[in-house]
């Protein structure tokens, strides 16, 4: 899937020739007025994402690449095609195919009829900012039956706090399993039954290894549901951030940034 791509360039024209000896002053000017529009303009879609997405904001923020200088006067703001069904909108429509060729996680494998297919995590512990509106309910449905379960089990399991045994060393592997009454799924089965609770060691950002909790259902995806209409997606409007950053950075230059520079170049001259 390919990119998004805005490129913010100015073409200086005569701009510097108007200026004689101060040709040289006044390109740098420009150009750190172009870096300044660059980097508020991809400010602006980073901030948009933040405020108004929730289930796809860490998707959406984490392919939006930082800030790349190509030459003096250009500047390139780019959104991996990973989610660009975020930012250009999704017909409704069959799922099969994309799951089943998801690059993330493992590949899809072949069944002995000949049919592809490919299990499908879903994250049940989702902060209540990226918790998705319809799906509120449904965590608190996990909450619930949590406490029930950790009555059964006689001990308190959370969401996210991690279990350590008797040594202090956090448990590793499937530690629980269990159903929670909840309506069907695009996948046809129920969304919250196979609720299971993973701890696994991983690196965080220093490199240190450190406990991870992960809260989730399995989800079978086979090419054989497309023709029984599972996995259909209602359809996603587009949310268009890079359109309303790119009118944005037009009247930004137009009206605030190009003025500034012409009042500096007036003063100086």
């Amino acid at each position: 899937m390919a990119d998004n791509v805005f490129k913010i360039t100015v073409d200086l024209g005569n701009v510097p020739d108007q200026v004689g000896d101060a040709n040289e002053l006044v390109t740098t000017k420009f150009q750190q007025a172009i870096q300044y529009l660059a980097a508020q303009t991809h400010a602006r879609i980073l901030e948009n994402a933040q405020r108004k997405l929730r289930s796809t904001r860490r998707a959406y923020t984490q392919a939006l690449r930082p800030l790349e200088q190509i030459d003096d006067n250009l500047w390139v703001v780019t959104l991996d095609g990973s989610a660009r069904w975020i930012e250009d909108g999704k017909s409704a429509g069959s799922m099969v195919d994309d799951l089943l060729n998801h690059k993330s996680g493992s590949p899809a494998r072949r069944a002995k009829d000949g049919s592809l297919y490919r299990r499908i995590p879903f994250d049940q512990a989702l902060p209540p900012t990226e918790t998705p509106l319809r799906r509120v309910a449904l965590g608190e449905a996990v909450r619930a039956e949590l406490k029930k379960y950790s009555k059964r089990v006689g001990r308190r399991v959370g969401l996210s706090k991690i279990e350590t045994g008797p040594d202090g060393k956090p448990l590793l592997g499937m530690l629980h399993s269990f159903d929670v009454a909840s309506p069907a799924g695009r996948s046809g089965t129920p969304i919250l039954a196979g609720v299971r609770i993973y701890q696994r060691m991983v690196k965080d950002r220093k490199g240190k290894m450190k406990a991870q909790r992960a809260v989730i259902t399995l989800r079978t995806v086979s090419s054989k549901h497309k023709e029984q209409g599972r996995w259909m997606h209602p359809g996603l409007t587009g949310k268009k951030f890079f359109d309303e950053a790119y009118e944005w950075a037009l009247k930004e230059w137009e009206h605030s940034i190009m003025p500034m520079l012409h009042r500096g170049m007036k003063v100086g001259g």
